[in-house]
């Protein structure tokens, strides 16, 4: 079984992660809202290299 917040492997039995401390009781993790403004800008910049 592994985490569902952060992916470690956990021991049987588990009720929280030794990694992360995430609750597992509490189902899946939620992950980050893809509809959610960041605030992030990501821009691709070409780029060439001449000698």
């Amino acid at each position: 079984m592994f985490c569902p917040n952060c992916g470690k492997d956990l021991g049987i039995g588990a009720r929280f992660c030794n990694n992360c401390g995430f609750n597992l009781s509490q189902g899946a993790a939620k992950g980050p809202d893809p509809d959610a403004n960041t605030g992030e800008l990501i821009v691709s910049v070409p780029y060439s290299y001449n000698e």
